[in-house]
């Protein structure tokens, strides 16, 4: 499993928990429209850290919830990665 990339889904009774959203929007279109077939709920991602192939598909969902360590917000900040709701 060396150099791979894992990306979890948790369904909760009020909100989807998403860990990590590897390599851009596209990559993530699996799981946006799983989400979309559900029964409206909130999504919280949160990135396990601040390396590009967790993050690069947070801008595939648009105003949610994102949690991450203050370390990869100072990463994110000085790569120039704008985040709005953190």
């Amino acid at each position: 499993m060396a150099g791979e990339t894992s990306v979890y889904l948790i369904e909760g009774r009020y909100r989807f928990y998403l860990c990590d959203t590897f390599l851009g929007n596209r990559s993530m279109s699996v799981v946006k429209n799983y989400i979309q077939e559900t029964p409206r709920k909130e999504l919280v991602i949160f990135n396990s850290h601040s390396d590009y192939d967790h993050i690069w598909g947070n801008g595939a969902f648009e105003g949610c919830e994102i949690v991450a360590h203050e370390f990869a917000r100072r990463e994110w900040k000085r790569d120039g990665i704008t985040i709005s709701k953190i």
